[in-house]
């Protein structure tokens, strides 16, 4: 089932945040605890692009519609790009080669899902799709599957924010500092 973008908003909030909800018992509070730790080791607070050898993860926090439509623009033009849930993963690239191409898909009109997709890739998730036109399939597709505005969207205010290519997020080194004394302040069994 796809994830909306209210649950990796609330995702995000909650990983980078301090408090702990009430209704986490303990074993809850130390997997939230490990998770900030990791969190804040890879200063995803300042940063959504992290570089590991020639594979770019790009933290975006939204929802499956917006990210596998992003992953898809990616694709289009020539990053193989793929939504791995908590952030894509785009092999072969670097960060600076992320930017340039998330600012020429700010820049560029959204174009026709039939242009993006490929029917041997999705199959055929609903019961009659294979009975359907080429075009007629990657419409229905893409206005169930995708948020092609908002991936746009979302590339346009990583690029803007940023006129001269540097992307607020693709710094050249995590931080290294520690979280510390994180604990639940609450028992609950």
């Amino acid at each position: 089932m796809p994830i909306h973008d209210r649950v990796r908003d609330e995702m995000q909030a909650l990983v980078l945040g301090s408090d702990y909800p009430e209704w986490l018992d303990a074993t809850a509070c130390k997997m939230l605890a490990a998770a900030r730790h990791h969190c804040a080791d890879l200063g995803l607070d300042a940063r959504h692009l992290i570089a590991e050898g020639r594979t770019v993860y790009l933290f975006a926090w939204r929802g499956d519609a917006t990210q596998d439509a992003l992953a898809c623009l990616l694709r289009a033009r020539g990053l193989p790009a793929e939504n791995m849930g908590i952030c894509l993963r785009i092999g072969s690239t670097t960060e600076a080669e992320v930017g340039d191409t998330l600012a020429a898909i700010a820049t560029a009109p959204l174009p026709d899902p039939a242009d993006i997709l490929q029917r041997q890739e999705i199959g055929t998730p609903e019961k009659w799709d294979w009975a359907l036109p080429d075009r007629l399939f990657f419409d229905s597709f893409a206005s169930r599957r995708l948020n092609l505005a908002a991936a746009r969207d979302l590339a346009s205010r990583v690029h803007v924010a940023h006129p001269t290519g540097e992307l607020p997020f693709a710094l050249s080194s995590p931080r290294s500092g520690r979280v510390e004394g994180l604990s639940c302040h609450h028992q609950r069994f």
